[in-house]
Protein backbone atom coordinates (compact mmCIF):
# COMPACT_ATOMS: atom_id res chain seq x y z
CA UNK A 1 0.00 0.00 0.00
CA UNK A 2 1.72 3.33 -1.18
CA UNK A 3 0.89 6.02 1.54
CA UNK A 4 2.36 9.06 2.94
CA UNK A 5 1.65 12.90 2.48
CA UNK A 6 2.52 13.03 -1.41
CA UNK A 7 0.10 10.24 -1.97
CA UNK A 8 -2.84 11.43 0.01
CA UNK A 9 -2.12 14.62 -1.68
CA UNK A 10 -3.35 12.78 -5.21
CA UNK A 11 0.19 12.27 -5.98
CA UNK A 12 1.04 8.49 -6.65
CA UNK A 13 4.81 8.11 -6.13
CA UNK A 14 3.56 4.33 -6.35
CA UNK A 15 1.58 3.96 -9.56
CA UNK A 16 2.72 6.42 -11.79
CA UNK A 17 0.44 7.43 -14.53
CA UNK A 18 1.66 7.57 -18.64
CA UNK A 19 -0.11 10.04 -20.40
CA UNK A 20 -0.97 9.59 -23.96
CA UNK A 21 -0.74 11.65 -26.63
CA UNK A 22 -1.94 10.24 -29.63
CA UNK A 23 -0.15 6.79 -29.99
CA UNK A 24 3.29 7.70 -28.39
CA UNK A 25 3.43 6.96 -24.96
CA UNK A 26 4.89 9.62 -22.59
CA UNK A 27 6.27 10.13 -19.32
CA UNK A 28 5.11 11.95 -15.92
CA UNK A 29 6.64 14.85 -16.21
CA UNK A 30 9.15 16.01 -13.54
CA UNK A 31 8.57 19.66 -14.55
CA UNK A 32 4.66 19.90 -13.42
CA UNK A 33 6.00 18.76 -9.90
CA UNK A 34 9.52 20.31 -9.42
CA UNK A 35 7.51 23.24 -7.28
CA UNK A 36 5.04 21.04 -5.47
CA UNK A 37 6.08 22.05 -1.99
CA UNK A 38 3.70 18.57 -0.45
CA UNK A 39 5.90 16.01 -2.47
CA UNK A 40 9.49 18.20 -2.54
CA UNK A 41 9.04 17.84 1.85
CA UNK A 42 7.87 14.30 1.24
CA UNK A 43 11.23 14.16 -0.46
CA UNK A 44 13.22 15.99 2.09
CA UNK A 45 12.21 13.81 4.69
CA UNK A 46 12.34 10.38 3.56
CA UNK A 47 16.14 11.21 2.52
CA UNK A 48 16.81 11.82 6.41
CA UNK A 49 16.57 8.10 7.20
CA UNK A 50 16.79 6.84 3.70
CA UNK A 51 20.08 4.45 2.93
CA UNK A 52 19.73 5.67 -0.73
CA UNK A 53 17.47 8.15 -2.40
CA UNK A 54 17.77 7.23 -6.29
CA UNK A 55 16.22 9.05 -9.07
CA UNK A 56 15.70 8.11 -13.09
CA UNK A 57 15.78 10.30 -16.25
CA UNK A 58 14.77 13.93 -15.13
CA UNK A 59 13.70 12.58 -11.40
CA UNK A 60 17.10 14.36 -10.76
CA UNK A 61 15.41 17.55 -10.69
CA UNK A 62 13.13 16.99 -8.04
CA UNK A 63 16.34 15.77 -5.78
CA UNK A 64 18.10 19.39 -6.89
CA UNK A 65 14.92 21.65 -6.09
CA UNK A 66 14.61 19.31 -2.26
CA UNK A 67 18.03 20.15 -1.83
CA UNK A 68 19.73 16.72 -2.23
CA UNK A 69 22.24 17.20 -4.81
CA UNK A 70 23.60 20.08 -3.58
CA UNK A 71 27.52 19.79 -4.42
CA UNK A 72 27.30 16.59 -5.38
CA UNK A 73 27.96 15.22 -8.53
CA UNK A 74 24.62 14.02 -10.82
CA UNK A 75 23.40 13.10 -14.22
CA UNK A 76 19.90 13.23 -15.91
CA UNK A 77 18.37 12.54 -19.21
CA UNK A 78 20.60 13.68 -22.10
CA UNK A 79 18.03 15.97 -23.17
CA UNK A 80 17.95 17.82 -19.89
CA UNK A 81 21.90 18.20 -18.94
CA UNK A 82 22.52 21.69 -20.12
CA UNK A 83 19.17 22.49 -17.96
CA UNK A 84 20.67 20.64 -14.95
CA UNK A 85 24.11 22.04 -15.44
CA UNK A 86 22.26 25.95 -15.59
CA UNK A 87 20.84 25.68 -12.05
CA UNK A 88 24.64 26.06 -10.72
CA UNK A 89 23.93 23.56 -7.71
CA UNK A 90 25.08 20.76 -8.85
CA UNK A 91 28.21 18.95 -10.60
CA UNK A 92 26.56 17.43 -13.58
CA UNK A 93 28.06 14.83 -15.21
CA UNK A 94 27.84 14.03 -18.95
CA UNK A 95 28.00 10.15 -21.13
CA UNK A 96 27.48 8.33 -17.81
CA UNK A 97 24.23 5.46 -17.06
CA UNK A 98 24.77 6.82 -13.32
CA UNK A 99 26.15 8.39 -10.75
CA UNK A 100 27.07 7.62 -6.96
CA UNK A 101 27.54 9.45 -4.43
CA UNK A 102 26.75 6.84 -1.68
CA UNK A 103 23.33 8.23 -0.76
CA UNK A 104 22.25 9.65 -3.77
CA UNK A 105 22.55 8.15 -6.98
CA UNK A 106 21.07 9.06 -9.92
CA UNK A 107 20.44 7.99 -13.80
CA UNK A 108 20.05 9.24 -17.17
CA UNK A 109 16.78 8.23 -19.10
CA UNK A 110 14.27 5.41 -18.60
CA UNK A 111 16.52 2.39 -19.64
CA UNK A 112 19.33 3.90 -17.43
CA UNK A 113 17.32 3.43 -14.82
CA UNK A 114 16.92 -0.30 -15.45
CA UNK A 115 20.90 -0.27 -15.07
CA UNK A 116 20.89 1.91 -11.96
CA UNK A 117 17.99 -0.31 -10.27
CA UNK A 118 20.62 -3.42 -10.99
CA UNK A 119 23.51 -1.86 -9.91
CA UNK A 120 21.75 -0.89 -6.96
CA UNK A 121 20.68 -4.31 -5.98
CA UNK A 122 24.16 -5.47 -6.40
CA UNK A 123 25.26 -2.71 -4.48
CA UNK A 124 22.99 -3.40 -1.74
CA UNK A 125 22.86 -7.81 -1.65
CA UNK A 126 25.98 -8.84 -4.15
CA UNK A 127 26.18 -9.29 -7.75
CA UNK A 128 24.44 -12.81 -7.25
CA UNK A 129 21.46 -11.25 -6.27
CA UNK A 130 21.66 -8.67 -9.54
CA UNK A 131 22.60 -11.48 -11.46
CA UNK A 132 19.61 -12.96 -10.53
CA UNK A 133 17.50 -10.24 -10.94
CA UNK A 134 18.70 -9.67 -14.15
CA UNK A 135 17.78 -13.24 -15.54
CA UNK A 136 14.66 -13.03 -13.63
CA UNK A 137 13.68 -9.74 -15.37
CA UNK A 138 14.93 -10.54 -18.86
CA UNK A 139 17.39 -7.81 -19.04
CA UNK A 140 20.30 -8.26 -21.58
CA UNK A 141 21.64 -4.83 -22.37
CA UNK A 142 22.23 -5.64 -26.68
CA UNK A 143 18.50 -5.54 -27.56
CA UNK A 144 17.95 -4.73 -31.62
CA UNK A 145 17.04 -0.72 -32.56
CA UNK A 146 15.56 -2.14 -35.91
CA UNK A 147 13.00 -4.54 -36.77
CA UNK A 148 14.26 -7.73 -38.47
CA UNK A 149 13.97 -7.11 -42.81
CA UNK A 150 11.14 -9.56 -44.08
Amino acid sequence: MCEGPAHRAGHDLCHGTVKRRADRPRRPRSRAEVDNPVLLDFLRERARSAEIVASVCTGAFLLERAGLLSGKRATTHWASIDRLRALGTVEVVDDQRWVDEGQVVTSAGVSAGIDVSLYLVARLWGNAIAAEVQKDIEYFPAPPTLAPSA
